[in-house]
This record gives C-alpha cells, sequence and structure tokens, in this order.
C-alpha cells in the first residue's frame, strides 16, 4: 500500500511538472505572454462578491483598454452552463456536471502559480485555484513568553507538556481533523465501511488524538471561545484564517504569531483548507479572453485585488516576498496556509454518498462515541486490550453510530 501511494504521488507530481509543458487548446493564441482576445469578446462571470467583482472589471480595462467593458460580473450564483466563468469551492468543482473547457498550459503563463498540494488530481486543468480558507495556527508571542516559551519550542507539542492552557481546544467541526487526516493519504479512494474505524491507521490516528488531549491537560468542557488568543489567556490554537481582529488588543500590539502547525509524535498536523477559484464553460465562445482573465487573476494586481476584500491568494511561501506585502500578519497567513491539507475526497464504497470526512465532521457526538468505544477500559474483566489499549469489541457499535449520525441505515 505504502508503495502505490508512492507511485501514485510520484505520477501526480510529474503531471503537475509538466503542466506547464503541456500544449494550449488549438482555439488559444498568444502574443508573447498576452493572450489575442476576440474581437467582439464578452464575458459572463459569476465572483462571490460586488467590490472583489468591480476591481477586477477596473483592472480588465486598464490592461486591455481595447477590450473594454467585456467583462459582465454578476454576484447572482448561477450554473455553469449560464455563464462563461464561475467562483467555485475545489468541493463544489468535484460535482459539477456541466463540461469544462481545458485550462491546459495556462500554468506557465501565470505571475504567480498555485502550490501544487492544493490542486486536486481529479480536478487538473477543469479547475482554476484562487484562494484558500480554513483554519491556521496562531500563538500569541506574549502569552508565551510568560510561561517561559520560545519560538523553537513551538516546532512540537510534546515541548508544550505542562504549560498552562498551552492549546485552545475546540472539539466541533474542522478543528479536529488535523488529527484524523493527512495530505499524503488517498485521494477519492473508495473505503469499505468495515474499515472505517478497523483499520490500524486509524485507531493509531485516535490513540494520537487522545494522547495529545492528556499530555497537553486540555480541558473537555471547552466551549466557542472566539478570542482564545488574546493576551494572558491561551497560548496558541487554531482560528479562521480571515478572522476580523479590529478589536483585538494582542492584533494591535503584535503578539501573535500565525505559523504551521507543530507536530506531535513524529506526524505533520494539518489544518483543512477550503480552495476556490473559478471553473470555465466549455461552451465559451470566448477562450482566449478567459484565459486572459484568469491570467490577470493571478498577476500582482489580481492578487492584490484579492487580498483588499481580505481573500488569501493560493501562491508559494518563496512569492510572499516579491508580492510587495508590508502586512507581517497577512505574510504569516500566507505562509501557514501552505502547510494545510485539502478536505479527503474519499468516500465509503458501501454508499459514494457518504464522504470519509462526513463520519467525522457530522456531529460532535460522533468523534465522542468514537473514542469511548474503542478507549474504554475493561476495568470489570480486570484485563488489558490488545494493541495498544483499544477495545475491538465495541468497533460494530462505533461503525452503526457514524452511519446513523450520516443517515445511512
Amino acid at each position: 500500500m505504502c508503495m502505490k501511494k508512492l507511485l501514485l504521488c510520484v505520477l501526480v507530481l510529474l503531471m503537475q511538472g509538466c503542466s506547464g509543458a503541456v500544449s494550449q487548446p488549438s482555439d488559444i493564441h498568444m502574443d508573447g505572454n498576452r493572450y489575442e482576445i476576440e474581437q467582439d469578446a464578452q464575458l459572463q462571470i459569476y465572483v462571490p462578491n460586488d467590490s472583489y467583482g468591480r476591481e477586477l472589471e477596473r483592472l480588465w480595462d486598464e490592461r486591455y483598454p481595447a477590450h473594454k467593458h467585456a467583462l459582465h460580473i454578476s454576484t447572482t450564483k448561477k450554473s455553469l452552463n449560464q455563464q462563461d466563468i464561475v467562483w467555485r469551492s475545489d468541493w463544489d468543482a468535484l460535482y459539477e456536471t456541466v463540461q469544462t473547457y481545458p485550462l491546459t498550459g495556462i500554468l506557465r503563463h501565470l505571475e504567480y502559480a498555485w502550490p501544487s498540494e492544493f490542486e486536486r488530481a481529479a480536478l487538473q486543468n477543469r479547475f482554476f485555484p484562487v484562494s484558500g480558507k480554513g483554519l491556521i495556527y496562531v500563538q500569541n508571542t506574549y502569552t508565551a513568553a510568560r510561561r517561559g516559551l520560545t519560538e523553537q519550542d513551538f516546532e512540537d507539542f510534546k515541548n508544550l507538556k505542562g504549560v498552562k492552557d498551552a492549546y485552545y481546544q475546540n472539539r466541533c467541526r474542522d478543528y479536529t481533523l488535523p488529527f484524523f487526516f493527512d495530505r499524503e493519504d488517498e485521494e477519492d479512494a473508495p473505503i469499505s465501511k468495515n474499515e472505517v474505524i478497523k483499520n490500524q491507521e486509524f485507531r493509531e490516528r485516535l490513540h494520537r488524538y487522545r494522547s495529545f488531549h492528556e499530555v497537553l491537560r486540555l480541558h473537555d468542557d471547552t466551549l466557542d471561545d472566539a478570542a482564545f488568543y488574546e493576551d494572558g489567556r491561551y497560548v496558541s490554537g487554531l482560528l479562521m484564517n480571515d478572522t476580523s481582529f479590529s478589536q483585538s488588543n494582542a492584533y494591535t500590539s503584535m503578539h501573535l504569531r500565525f505559523s504551521p502547525m507543530p507536530a506531535y509524535e513524529d506526524a505533520t498536523l494539518r489544518p483543512v483548507l477550503d480552495v476556490y477559484g473559478f471553473m470555465v464553460n466549455k461552451a465559451t465562445r470566448y477562450p482566449n479572453a478567459v484565459f486572459a482573465f484568469l491570467q490577470l487573476v493571478r498577476s500582482q494586481e489580481g492578487i492584490e485585488a484579492l487580498l483588499k476584500q481580505r481573500m488569501f491568494p493560493l501562491v508559494q511561501c518563496e512569492d510572499v516576498e516579491r508580492i510587495g506585502i508590508y502586512d507581517t500578519y497577512v505574510k504569516q497567513i500566507l505562509c501557514a496556509m501552505n502547510a494545510s491539507q485539502l478536505r479527503s475526497s474519499s468516500y465509503i464504497k458501501e454508499k459514494p454518498s457518504i464522504t470519509l470526512m462526513e463520519l467525522y465532521e457530522k456531529k460532535q457526538s460522533a468523534l465522542s462515541v468514537t473514542e469511548q468505544s474503542l478507549y474504554k477500559r475493561k476495568r470489570l474483566s480486570g484485563t488489558k486490550s490488545h494493541e495498544s489499549g483499544y477495545n475491538t469489541l465495541d468497533t460494530d457499535t462505533v461503525i452503526s453510530v457514524l452511519f446513523f449520525l450520516c443517515g445511512y441505515r
């Protein structure tokens, strides 16, 4: 299985590395590094908000004065067959039924490419990644220093053992997913329902999560605390990358640091990042105008347009300085995003409509039931369970509860 995953990763990397050398569609024409826009081009485009749309229109008219007013941008969500270009999450793009125009060859003509880790193999040349939204790791450097911690201590969670309120724990939604998924996992794989809980990898990850909880002495009763990162409270935790800090003293005092999550038990922990970008209708009459628009989106000006909306572009960490961003926090956030992972697209073999991730996201109670069932001590019998304390007798119950929560009878 490891060799199979390795070969798959090598194949994907080769495909991504060569994507810039792939020939563009035959109806795409260029003059140098600029696309030859069709004379009568008119593009219907859906974007997520008005201000971003207006900024794109302004940039287009400045760059292509001979094609002013060629962009007709709407913020009313429509299907792809009603538009030339639509804004989508990569998750929704996986289930898009309308045929898309191939985006082959465009990568080598972009000023700023996206990190290859955030391009799904199933969406290659069908989806154009632009920005990301999700949890990132943050530390309060003031609180950390007061508790005797240095920047190097945040390389591994084991260094935070015994530190008061070292990590803000929220058991809801995406906060627990770094412990159960990794971007090295196989993509779009059918998993038998009987293997969901019983496989050794899941058991090891569950054990790691429980160990993390116990070693750092995390609170079981922590409620949703939107300002856990303020001075004198928690040392670190996860929060959304688009959080508004307008009322934060820690933020204005430069007491925050954004970075990849520390490792734990030799495992890399990665928060989930939802990727957003564009898809193109295969029936578009103006493919060169489309490519010119996408090229603009990933230009210097296009990246700045995203940042004005507090939308965080997907860029290589080494490109952050080249972009010329002066906000230290924004630079840290963009680099920290590179250490994230996509949502797992693997699914239950017997019920493809249920993704593997749904079994963990559905409700907090699902995780609680799983933990309690797999770790319940056999105190009455006085015996020790095999495989590092796992109680294998309860796995059928766990599977039943998880599938019930997901609506699978």
